[in-house]
């Protein structure tokens, strides 16, 4: 039988990190960390920081929701996107079918 698709997303600030945990458990389909709009500018390398330390010691799998292409920390947050377990990449104001391409590299799936 195939997959069924995933019938709830719980998003998480990226800033969060002691939510990590708690969506981890929640039981939900698809937990979607969230560097983008959750996440003020001050605080997105601290952001990508914990994300990036919970990726390492975590093996449930997460989309994680990037900035902007045009953004600044675009570049970081898809190098991230190589963990393990990250299984998928939410690109945030997609304009382009180039934009799309940028995220190849990282060799996952986008939504």
């Amino acid at each position: 039988m195939a997959d069924l698709a995933p019938r709830s997303y719980l998003f998480v600030p990226g800033n969060r990190p002691d939510r990590f945990a708690k969506a981890a458990a929640s039981g939900v389909d698809v937990i979607v960390i969230d560097l983008e709009d959750a996440v003020p500018a001050t605080e997105k390398k601290i952001a990508r920081a914990a994300l990036a330390e919970w990726l390492a010691t975590n093996s449930t799998p997460v989309a994680v929701r990037v900035n902007d292409v045009n953004s600044e920390w675009f570049r970081d947050d898809i190098a991230l996107c190589r963990a393990p377990s990250v299984a998928a990449v939410m690109l945030p104001k997609t304009e382009r079918i180039d934009d799309i391409f940028l995220c190849e590299f990282a060799g996952k799936p986008t939504d």
